[in-house]
């Protein structure tokens, strides 16, 4: 599932035992190749390992010497449902009776879901110190509890993946939501009107969707006054309306993969504001340096200016028991083959027709409160093992045209005369492209374009 491995000429990895797994095709890339790194399986860690202790929560999931944001806040939103978590990471494993070394996890990946097995080695290093020898500390992903292993497990896995831990410096949140779900992720911004977006996110979550949120103002990793910080993935785990004297106040929990550095704001954890709420057994408020806390709506629009909202598929939304009439679904696949299928941008006239094309036909929601008949839609295009590449993906783009009834095909001459009546793209490095939408019954023709002739 991986490039050959690179030559290990800085990481040490002790001798493991002949009866335990090894996993040799393991990329061990760049990132790795620090001094002082040494493999260690979690029983050469800790005196009693764990792979999960008491359930697996949000709060095991905290950041290492890894720009990987994206993935940790992704997870934490897959922790919220632990039969989704189920599906990514099967149950019944464990250091104990039948332990050899390896453990199973599973991803989605283009229309099915694939399985994963990865050895428990995971890179240690030992901070310097002055006061002499210190205990080996796990260089990436870590539980609050130092004897979990589960998420540090996990995020190997997703390595592997991808084509090694390299490969997961800086993305994007909802990559790792469809690959943990399934599902298809639209990407938002935060303006509008407080009560409609407060409205709005509070409406998904209580759907089952998933929400990771960011900050796209000022230096990577700079904070503001108030602790947020720039061009970091949150994820959005909670909203809830609170009654103060004032009047409702409407508020959305919101966590740093970190673990810690939390907002210094209004309704901060132990903030003043909090001793106005009647009914706090109602609302889960936790004063700890956990990275999760509350926040006031008008302030999450002024500190994170764009959403990535996971929307769960027909699997996943049953699992959790979500939707009663989920999305009904279906997957296509196609290559852009150059003098063939490659058409390039929509601005390429001559050529575009060329573009793959596929058809969706849409029927009347059954909703009664509905006064305009029309069926919602969500449209994804993207691209396969972008990561795994490692080099400059085409920039895809996704446009929806009014169909024809009598042909499944728009050819050269209907499309230099049509416009497209949606659009989507092309996405600078976002490995697809969404479109999600409302339109009258009728047939539609999907057509997945490249930023450039391939």
């Amino acid at each position: 599932m991986g490039p050959s491995p690179a030559k290990r000429s800085r990481v040490d990895t002790p001798c493991a035992p002949a009866d335990l797994f090894v996993d040799h095709r393991f990329p061990h890339d760049d990132v790795l190749q620090i001094p002082g790194v040494v493999w260690r399986r979690p029983k050469e860690i800790c005196a009693r390992p764990r792979f999960i202790v008491d359930g697996a929560t949000r709060r095991d999931v905290c950041q290492g010497n890894l720009s990987n944001c994206w993935f940790l806040s992704a997870l934490s939103c897959l922790c919220l449902y632990p039969h989704l978590l189920e599906q990514v990471v099967p149950a019944g494993q464990d250091f104990e009776d039948g332990y050899d070394g390896s453990f199973h996890f599973q991803f989605w990946q283009y229309g099915k879901w694939v399985q994963l097995v990865v050895d428990d080695f995971l890179p240690t290093y030992h901070a310097p110190s002055d006061a002499g020898p210190t205990p080996c500390n796990l260089l990436f992903m870590r539980s609050d509890d130092s004897g979990e292993f589960w998420s540090c497990l996990l995020e190997k896995a997703y390595a592997k993946l991808k084509g090694g831990y390299s490969a997961l410096r800086m993305g994007f949140a909802g990559e790792a939501l469809v690959d943990m779900t399934g599902g298809i992720v639209q990407t938002g911004d935060t303006s509008g009107p407080v009560g409609e977006v407060w409205n709005h996110l509070n409406h998904m979550l209580q759907r089952g969707a998933l929400i990771c949120c960011g900050n796209t103002q000022g230096e990577p990793q700079a904070s503001n006054s108030m602790s947020i910080l720039s061009f970091h993935m949150y994820a959005v785990t909670g909203a809830r309306e609170v009654q103060t004297p004032q009047g409702p106040v409407y508020l959305l929990r919101v966590r740093n993969p970190w673990g810690h550095t939390e907002w210094l704001g209004p309704w901060r954890d132990g903030g003043p504001e909090w001793q106005d709420v009647a009914s706090l057994q109602e609302i889960e408020v936790v004063n700890l340096e956990d990275g999760e806390f509350w926040m006031a709506v008008e302030d999450f629009q002024m500190n994170f200016q764009v959403v990535e909202i996971c929307h769960l598929g027909p699997e996943s939304l049953a699992r959790i028991g979500g939707a009663v009439r989920p999305w009904e679904c279906a997957t296509y696949g196609g290559r852009w083959v150059k003098g063939l299928s490659a058409g390039g941008s929509i601005a390429c006239r001559d050529s575009f027709w060329m573009n793959p094309q596929f058809c969706l036909e849409l029927q009347v929601d059954d909703d009664p409160g509905d006064p305009q008949p029309a069926c919602s839609f969500i449209v994804s295009v993207m691209q396969k093992y972008c990561r795994v590449r490692r080099v400059g993906a085409t920039r895809v783009a996704c446009y929806i045209f009014q169909g024809d009834e009598a042909h499944a095909y728009l050819f050269e001459e209907k499309l230099g005369s049509s416009q497209p009546l949606l659009c989507a793209g092309p996405g600078d490095n976002h490995r697809e492209v969404v479109v999600c939408s409302r339109l009258p019954p009728g047939r539609y023709i999907i057509i997945p374009g490249a930023g450039e002739a391939v």
